[in-house]
């Protein structure tokens, strides 16, 4: 009975959540008994509070559990979560792989289940996230949707719409992919959604979205809403990631007290088995210094930071400010030859940074070519700073072909366009340009 009581207390906290309570009573549980279901409930209750190693070791456990019980729902449940893990802990695409394909195999020959939905969901996200592979990713989608309609999941259905947001802004259709995703949003905050975790879930899918096609005026509000949620819920650890996504928009509108603080909070509160996020934190920490005019910090923290992309494009915009245009083009190689097509953001801003360092070296025909690419991208994803981009690089390459009344054209284009989204820091700086270009 003793067990018994503990596990309901553990069940009950999960629904308050109350994390911390949860963690204590399964782990009194498993004193008196370890059965799957305190193990994963373990498992739950340390992932909300990001305590790494204890997710991992409960759900390994619990698989193996469910697996000796003939569960095959259960362990399906766990290795699909244990995929999910591998990826957000360490980048281990190969081990998650590896459980998501226990998870396929497990649930080949049993009944339709929710744990089919989510793991028809989940594989769909690695189709599309890493390994670009959108068809398979649509196979996927069109399986969980059958899922949902058959169990009537409104979690599963609403999942597979943050899905379909994806697979079409790696189509090239990001405006509809965008407002799949805002459809997402608006059910896993207005409360259809009852899983927490696939809430969290369907949350870093719209951020992670944002960011890589830099919407920030729509990441700005949804930030806004997930605060408020994660606070009403005491999902703070979850936050924590929204947190090293929000700095992004913070910097970008010259908020940088406040990006400040967003960032030094992250860091604190990110595990230190979270290594590349506290990079990233650091990285963007160091691109604020830069535009603050603090360079010597900039370049301190950017070197802590490495080798993260975004401190390697930091690094070069550095390398431009002080004239080393050959310095500046290696690293934004380098950084261009790592990203994937995903990253449209930041392929758009580090081939803008390209543009400039190849006209500061003098060769105008590898800042043609570097312009071609970026004109292309922000046609393609439309976004406004990416649109701007492409503008002030135009200005830069018609100022350095001596074409003086397109280069104003473009130029103030792209000042309409910073000043459009609220960029302010950006804005000056192209009117700084704009000013040369009315006294040459």
């Amino acid at each position: 009975m003793v067990f018994e009581n503990l596990l309901a207390e553990g069940e009950q906290a999960l629904k308050r959540s109350d994390w911390a309570a949860a963690r204590a009573a399964f782990a009194r549980a498993l004193e008196v008994r370890e059965t799957p279901a305190a193990l994963e409930g373990l498992g739950t209750s340390c992932w909300w509070l990001d305590i790494q190693d204890e997710v991992l070791a409960a759900r390994e456990r619990a698989f193996r559990l469910y697996r000796e019980q003939g569960d095959a729902r259960g362990a399906a449940r766990q290795a699909t979560l244990l995929a999910l893990d591998y990826v957000d802990y360490r980048g281990d695409t190969a081990v998650a792989s590896g459980w998501l394909q226990r998870a396929e195999r497990l649930l080949k020959d049993i009944e339709v289940s929710p744990e089919h939905g989510w793991f028809e969901l989940y594989a769909g996200f690695e189709a599309i996230m890493f390994e670009n592979d959108v068809a398979q990713a649509r196979s996927r989608l069109e399986r969980a949707r059958g899922v949902s309609t058959a169990l009537g999941s409104v979690d599963v259905e609403m999942m597979g719409i943050a899905l379909e947001g994806h697979i079409l802004i790696k189509e090239g259709r990001v405006a509809a992919g965008m407002r799949c995703l805002d459809e997402a949003m608006a059910a896993a905050l207005g409360g259809e959604m009852s899983d927490l975790v696939a809430v969290g879930n369907t949350c870093c899918s719209m951020i992670y979205a944002c960011e890589a096609v830099a919407d920030y005026d729509r990441a700005s509000q949804w930030c806004a809403r997930v605060r408020e949620f994660c606070r009403r819920l005491g999902m703070d650890t979850f936050f924590t990631i929204c947190r090293n996504y929000y700095a992004t928009v913070l910097v970008w509108k010259g908020a940088w007290q406040e990006a400040e603080a967003e960032l030094g909070a992250a860091m604190q509160e990110f595990s230190d088995q979270r290594q590349n996020a506290k990079r990233e934190c650091l990285a963007k920490l160091g691109e604020l210094r830069r535009r603050q005019g603090r360079l010597d910090e900039a370049v301190e923290l950017l070197a802590r930071a490495e080798p993260h992309r975004l401190a390697l494009s930091s690094q070069a915009a550095i390398a431009l400010d002080r004239g080393d245009a050959q310095d500046a083009i290696d690293l934004l190689e380098r950084v261009l030859r790592r990203l994937g097509q995903e990253d449209q953001a930041e392929k758009a801003f580090a081939l803008g940074l390209l543009v400039r360092a190849h006209l500061l070296a003098g060769d105008f025909d590898s800042a043609e070519e570097a312009l071609a690419d970026l004109r292309a991208l922000a046609s393609a994803v439309g976004t406004q700073p990416l649109r701007a981009a492409a503008h002030e690089a135009s200005g830069a390459v018609a100022r350095a072909r001596g074409d003086l009344d397109v280069a104003k054209l473009e130029l103030q284009d792209a000042i309409d366009l910073y000043e459009v989204t609220e960029a302010t820091f950006d804005a000056a700086r192209v009117r700084l340009e704009y000013a040369r270009v009315l006294c040459d």
